[in-house]
């Protein structure tokens, strides 16, 4: 990961959300623009069911793609929440039905840009603070 750029480079970042439309981001310096929403497809991330039947994903899931059981099957996934999953049958260790999946799902974020001008100081530190907006 890039965290040094030189004056008037822009620094894009990604800010993944559920509610992408209410996010937005300030910044102690510079200018930062919104390039606007995107999705993006997250491949062949590894779920563990060992204790539930739900498990945490990285980014927020709009929808599932694919899956694909590494070993024992535990039905059906769908989505639970915006940031897990769920599978059609509660693991349990008693009996040897604990699974993993590999999940490839669909998920959303706003892109934004920062752009410095010109500074006397050759590095100083900038702070995006970034945030969800009540619509």
């Amino acid at each position: 990961m890039k965290t040094k750029f030189r004056y008037g480079d822009t620094a894009y970042f990604r800010v993944y959300s559920s509610a992408p439309d209410t996010v937005q981001a300030v910044s102690t310096d510079g200018d930062i623009r919104d390039f606007g929403i995107f999705s993006d497809t997250v491949t062949d991330e590894i779920a563990s069911f060992l204790t539930e039947n739900t498990a945490s994903m990285d980014k927020p899931v709009k929808s599932i793609k694919s899956y694909k059981w590494l070993g024992n099957s535990l039905g059906e996934l769908s989505v639970n929440d915006p940031y897990s999953v769920k599978s059609a049958e509660t693991p349990s260790a008693s009996d040897g039905s604990i699974a993993i999946s590999s999940i490839s799902y669909l998920t959303s974020y706003r892109l934004f840009g920062l752009t410095l001008g010109k500074r006397e100081l050759s590095e100083y530190p900038v702070v995006v603070y970034v945030s969800s907006i009540n619509v």
